[in-house]
Order: structure tokens, then C-alpha cells, then sequence
């Protein structure tokens, strides 16, 4: 999956600035139109209080964009920190061999996610406390990085509302997901609530997401492999056999 960070305002104009500075191949295209060019950002300046930037005249341009109205262009290019970065604008000009063209709103800053998220065996849970209250999890999906899944209280509390509010820290948590007659173990120190949200539209019922923030090496190395095993045993089961 892919997550996108919006970068805004002055921050924005800095990104195109390093690209100038390091002649940086951005991919600029026509969207709707069958035009895919590489070019560089050869400067910014603000021009009639609007922000602008020009790129190097890349082959072509001139007639891909004969008869448009406006223009729309969407550009992409990769940083320095390998993320790639998109973003899109609308508007433009030919001026003396060169294109200007109006900055954009947004840039994007593109990443995979970091974990690997995988759907676990029916039967893990997780188990917490909260308050003085022992509570289980029973968790419907996993990675390194956190769980997901509603909450239940063994003993009875009174409070109505979800248990949890986003940001609150919990520790001493165990993960437990069974195995073949057994259960295998992972000890998370600590993790924090991301976020809850109502269980099919009960009132009573909520599903939460944590963050494991502290684990200990050993303990996530233990984690990794029993997520690459039941993986493997995932895999196995959905390939059709052959002969």
C-alpha cells in the first residue's frame, strides 16, 4: 500500500529549489494525451505575485500542447531520500525558449508501507490491561509494526464509549497466536492507540489499531518469522495443486 505526505507552502518551493540545484530528471506528462518527456527544473522566481518554475524545453512539448486551452500536467520525479514525488498543475507559458509554469498547490511524497500487514489465524489475540481491568483483543490482522482488531473486557466495566482514545499508551502486552495445539508468544513493552472506529455500527463493540512502539529485537525478530511462516502457510493453501 502506498501512503502520501502533502508537502505545502514554503516547503514546497524548497523541494523545487533542490531540483534546480542538482539538475534532477523529472518526468513531466500530459495527461489524456500520449506525451511522456524527462526534463529539468531550471528555475523558480515569482512572477506577478503568482510562484513559478521553468523546465528545460523537453522535445515535442510545444506541439503536444497546440490547441489546448489550458494546460495540465502532472510531473514525477525521485528525491534524494529514493521516495518519489508527484505532484500536478494547470497553466503555463512559452516565453523566450523556455516554459514557465505556475507552481503547484501540494506536493506529494510517496511511500510503500513500511510493514508487511498479514491476515492472521483465527484465535490470536492480544492481551492487555486496561486500568485495572484485564482485556483481550482478538486481532484480525498483524504486522511488525502494530495489530488491529475489537476489544473485550474479561471482567465488566461500566463506562460506555470505546475503552480506548487515540494516543493513549498501553504496555506489558502479549501477543498470542495459536499453532498447532500450542501457543506461540511475543512480548510487546509497549504500543500506543492510532486510532478506534465502531464495529459494524455497534454501540458497544470497537475495533482498534496499535502501534507497537517498544518491543525488544528478539522479540520482533520472533514476530517477523512467525508472520513469514503463516504467510508461507497462506500461500500454500490458496496455490492450486498440480500434477
Amino acid at each position: 500500500m502506498i501512503e502520501a505526505e502533502e508537502i505545502r507552502g514554503k516547503n514546497r518551493v524548497d523541494i523545487l529549489r533542490q531540483l534546480v540545484d542538482d539538475r534532477t530528471l523529472v518526468q513531466v506528462q500530459l495527461p489524456g494525451k500520449d506525451y511522456e518527456r524527462l526534463t529539468v527544473i531550471t528555475g523558480v522566481k515569482d512572477m506577478i505575485g503568482k510562484p513559478s518554475f521553468s523546465i528545460d524545453y523537453p522535445e515535442g512539448f510545444e506541439e503536444a500542447v497546440s490547441g489546448m486551452q489550458e494546460w495540465k500536467l502532472r510531473f514525477q520525479f525521485t528525491g534524494k531520500d529514493r521516495l518519489q514525488y508527484v505532484f500536478r498543475t494547470t497553466g503555463g507559458r512559452l516565453s523566450k525558449g523556455r516554459i514557465w509554469i505556475v507552481f503547484p498547490r501540494v506536493v506529494e511524497r510517496r511511500q510503500r508501507r513500511r510493514h508487511f500487514r498479514l491476515d492472521v489465524p483465527p484465535g490470536t489475540k492480544l492481551l492487555l490491561t486496561v486500568g485495572s481491568a484485564r482485556c483481550e483483543m482478538r486481532v484480525e490482522n498483524v504486522s511488525i509494526g502494530g495489530a488491529l482488531g475489537p476489544l473485550v473486557c474479561i471482567e465488566d466495566m461500566e463506562e460506555d464509549g470505546p475503552l480506548l482514545r487515540s494516543g493513549e499508551t498501553l504496555s506489558h502486552i502479549l501477543l498470542e497466536f495459536p499453532s498447532r495445539g500450542k501457543k506461540l508468544k511475543v512480548h510487546v513493552k509497549e504500543a500506543s492507540v492510532i486510532r478506534w472506529e465502531q464495529v459494524n455500527g455497534k454501540r458497544d463493540e470497537y475495533r482498534y489499531a496499535l502501534q507497537f512502539k517498544d518491543m525488544g529485537t528478539k522479540e520482533e525478530r520472533t514476530l517477523a518469522a512467525l508472520i513469514y511462516k503463516f504467510q508461507r502457510e497462506y500461500l500454500r493453501k490458496r496455490l492450486p495443486l498440480t500434477r
